[in-house]
């Protein structure tokens, strides 16, 4: 994996993977939701693509953070 900087500001990173990092699958998406990610998307200067990717690997980091703290609670 590589790091390059943006061109929307240098304070923005982006990783960059490889082409063969990436798995394509196909996503059924309601009309409405899809607009509004498109939306979202556009604010934030991500592809559609981008800004689905980004949701999910926020939403998976939020689940691991729940599973640790329940763990060391559990431990406690």
């Amino acid at each position: 994996m590589t790091y390059k900087k943006s061109n929307i500001t240098s304070s923005f990173i982006i990783k960059i993977m490889p082409e063969k990092d990436k798995k394509a699958f196909a996503l059924r998406i309601s009309p409405t939701l899809l607009k509004e990610i498109e939306t979202w998307a556009a604010d934030e200067f991500r592809s559609t693509n981008g800004q689905i990717e980004f949701l999910l690997n926020e939403a998976v980091k939020s689940r691991r953070k729940k599973a640790n703290r329940k763990t060391n609670d559990d431990n406690v």
